[in-house]
């Protein structure tokens, strides 16, 4: 190990273990290379390079995890390693419950950071499959193969010119017809050759191979993916045998089920794929390079365009939403991973239907996005008809006093005179002793005044109280949003509700 890194203010070196420099946040540090290859390069946005031996760095709350030299440095948050787990376990729960339907297939997906993607594909594969348009269409193609390469029969006429090549010699014996007198020699007039011709089809075939390989590893991974699932499933019904819930062990038990029947299934589709693959036709097809699909789509046989088509939709799962309105979430950024969980939490607390959280928040190659332009009715909560918005803007002159603000939750409130107020919300994962801090209050102070129509504005941090301000009509405040000690955001902001009223 030639990287070496210190704490820049008591000069205590920092351990390497498990493959990785655990430093905390908000701090500066030192970094000496023995082998000279630190780069300028690397540390625009992080620090300050002196030299190809020296250089510091400051770590920030923006990033969970670095690389640097190939190296993993985890920036450890004074919140603590617990606090972290915790809130991405009671995401990976609600993501569980956010089955994907719309893709149409009986097949429902969990929506997974990891897999999404794949799980997509896999499903309109295995679909097609299973209705059998797939191994048919692929029988048709193996039992009638047109491609490839082939003898063409030429005959040369060597009295017009035509010239003989060495390759030509070997059918002298057995292919000359005619002879005239040369020279006093007797020639041949013609000559019945060979010629090694590939076909037009060729460019088909090497996207049926690829095609294949495609699907192969897409059920490479999924049933991977599966047994993963299955083993950790194994663990929790032996832990409920244990603890004596019978009936959670029967429910875990027809799940296993289920997942050990899509397993078998993916093996079994995998193994006659492989077959095709290791189909003699295919042995000398390559398909390096580019697949000219335009010349698919215009191919006249009904079979490859439904290869196509598949592949194209299967492609489609791949491709990155680009509407305007969608906000990325970087979920390796502690800031955003908690603004992620507080979001979670108040559709979770609220009780909205799985069914719009499906609709509200997506997955693409990108990462989590959610879409702002969704409204989330929340119920009637103090006399409010309340909706909720994501990141919704407040422009200048417009919905605000002076600048363009958009706070993480906005809850519109309407009364029964439809009169329309909003109270804004704050996903802010610092605190002081557990005490909401003073820049975050005063943050709040500005959202309550700035924007038309604010009736009050709540920070929601990982402390262990809440708290309030009363300013003039409205009402400036703090609520604790904790996994380790959670509270129910809805009773909480229902508090507020009624303290505005």
């Amino acid at each position: 190990m030639t990287l070496k890194i210190f704490d820049l203010k008591n000069n205590q070196e920092i351990s390497f273990l498990n493959n990785e420099f655990v430093i905390e946040e908000n701090k500066k540090y030192k970094i000496i290379d023995e082998a000279g290859l630190l780069k300028q390069e690397e540390f625009t946005s992080i620090g300050d390079w002196i030299s190809p031996n020296f250089a510091t760095f400051t770590s920030t709350n923006k990033v969970a995890v670095f690389r640097l030299k190939n190296i993993n440095i985890r920036v450890r948050s004074k919140l603590g390693d617990d606090f972290f787990n915790k809130v991405k376990a009671e995401i990976a729960e609600i993501e569980k419950q956010l089955l994907i339907s719309s893709n149409g297939l009986e097949d429902r997906l969990a929506l997974t950071h990891g897999s999404f993607l794949e799980d997509v594909a896999t499903s309109l594969l295995v679909e097609s499959w299973n209705n059998g348009k797939l191994h048919s269409v692929l029988r048709f193609l193996f039992e009638n193969p047109k491609f490839g390469f082939f003898n063409k029969g030429i005959k040369k006429n060597l009295t017009q010119g035509d010239v003989l090549t060495s390759v030509d010699f070997q059918y002298l014996s057995q292919s000359t017809s005619s002879f005239i007198a040369h020279n006093g020699k007797a020639i041949p007039t013609t000559i019945d050759t060979v010629a090694r011709v590939q076909t037009h089809n060729v460019i088909e075939m090497r996207f049926i191979k690829f095609f294949l390989l495609f699907c192969f590893s897409l059920l490479e991974k999924r049933i991977i993916s599966l047994g993963l699932e299955i083993t950790e499933l194994k663990k929790n019904i032996f832990e409920q045998k244990i603890k004596g819930n019978n009936d959670k062990v029967v429910l875990l038990g027809n799940i296993l089920r289920t997942l050990k029947s899509k397993q078998k299934n993916n093996k079994n589709i995998k193994l006659q794929l492989n077959v095709f693959i290791r189909n003699k036709v295919l042995d000398n097809v390559k398909f390096a390079g580019e697949i000219d699909f335009t010349s698919l789509k215009l191919h006249n046989q009904f079979h490859l365009k439904y290869l196509l088509n598949l592949y194209l939709k299967m492609r489609k799962s791949f491709e990155p939403l680009s509407r305007n309105n969608l906000v990325y979430l970087d979920i390796n950024s502690l800031e955003n991973l908690y603004e992620y969980y507080c979001f979670i939490r108040l559709l979770k607390d609220f009780d909205v239907p799985l069914e719009h959280i499906k609709s509200l928040i997506k997955k693409d190659k990108n990462g989590w996005v959610i879409d702002k332009d969704i409204p989330t009715e929340i119920g009637l909560n103090c006399g409010f008809v309340c909706t909720l918005y994501f990141k919704k803007i407040f422009k200048s002159m417009c919905g605000s006093y002076s600048q363009r603000y958009d706070p993480d939750y906005t809850i519109e409130l309407k009364d029964r005179n439809n009169e329309v107020s909003y109270l804004h919300l704050d996903a802010k994962y610092r605190h002081y002793k557990y005490q909401v801090k003073k820049d975050d209050i005063d943050k709040m102070h500005t959202y309550t005044h700035a924007i038309k129509g604010s009736v009050g504005s709540i920070v929601l941090f990982p402390g262990k109280d809440k708290i309030y301000y009363k300013c003039l009509n409205s009402l400036v405040g703090a609520l604790f949003c904790n996994p380790l000690e959670p509270l129910n955001l809805k009773r909480g902001i229902q508090d507020y509700l009624s303290i505005i009223k």
